[in-house]
């Protein structure tokens, strides 16, 4: 189309001049009939091209046929990019609103479970200060019982409980087995004892104080009342040497009977009262009266 749009703009011009070289007299024809057909070839030289050409008053061309079609090609693509970007926006909003119900959502059962956990932790406090309790309690009926068993320890540590706090609850009951376990000591009748039973090597009438001292340490706890009230008993051995094993037992061996004994010896041989269990005042007499006693025996 672009040749043909040459050969008639050639034509056009090789025309318009034959015709005025060679006396044609209707020269408006001829000039106006040659610029229509260069305006017609310039048209097709220019059919792929957006222009516009306009010659005077005669005419005017747009030769835009195909680039129009180029333009209308990219605006349908704009528009199919415009609104798939459209849908894009309509999805990211949806999933927006979505997002945000469900933040919401997530942030109530939050709240929620919340509420649920506090509960469960002050559920699980509670079980945990009943459990406390609970080993307070055993703990406290096991001491009890060995305390009524002849368990020098544990009433001693029945006797510390009642000043603690954290036994408050049973100040009373702890007080109560203190006093019924002293007034049983304090009675009139003496507590009943176990004899022990001597090794077959050994003269109990002849052992001396230092080798009878090795087998009550070796001995149980059960035998000790009876081997008190056996060095009570005997003759040959000083009242100063009694009085030094009473007051060893009295400060530290694990029998409350073989205690109960040995203070209440002590405390004759001294010429003090005698409150079972409460050995604070033999020793501070022993503190004050040792070296005094040991003098009096050499």
């Amino acid at each position: 189309m672009r040749l043909l749009g040459f050969l008639m703009i050639g034509n056009a011009f090789i025309i318009t001049f034959y015709c005025l070289f060679n006396g044609i007299q209707n020269k408006t024809l001829v000039i106006s009939s040659c610029i229509l057909l260069i305006v017609v070839g310039i048209a097709f030289v220019f059919q792929d091209r957006a222009i516009e050409i306009t010659f005077g008053n005669i005419a005017t061309i747009k030769t835009a046929a195909k680039q129009a079609a180029i333009d209308a090609k990219t605006v349908s693509d704009l528009k199919e990019r415009v609104e798939s970007q459209s849908a894009t926006v309509d999805l990211v909003a949806k999933s927006s609103k979505e997002t945000r119900e469900i933040m919401e959502e997530v942030a109530q059962k939050n709240k929620i479970l919340g509420g649920k956990v506090e509960d469960l932790n002050n559920l699980t406090s509670k079980v945990t200060d009943k459990l406390k309790e609970l080993e307070m309690i055993t703990e406290f009926s096991r001491v009890a019982t060995e305390a009524q068993n002849d368990n020098r320890y544990a009433f001693d540590k029945l006797v510390l409980w009642y000043d603690d706090k954290s036994f408050s609850t049973m100040r009373k009951l702890i007080s109560n087995i203190v006093i019924k376990i002293r007034t049983d000591y304090a009675g009139v009748l003496d507590q009943g004892y176990l004899k022990f039973d001597w090794p077959k090597n050994v003269d109990s009438n002849k052992i001396s104080l230092s080798d009878f001292e090795v087998i009550y340490r070796s001995s149980a706890s059960l035998y000790h009342a009876y081997l008190v009230n056996f060095i009570q008993n005997r003759n040959d051995i000083s009242k100063e040497n009694k009085m030094r094993f009473f007051i060893t037992v009295v400060e530290k061996d694990e029998s409350l009977n073989a205690t109960n004994y040995a203070g209440k010896f002590f405390a004759q041989a001294a010429g003090i009262n005698w409150l079972p269990f409460n050995i604070e005042p033999l020793l501070n007499w022993w503190k004050q009266n040792k070296d005094k006693a040991e003098n009096s025996k050499k």
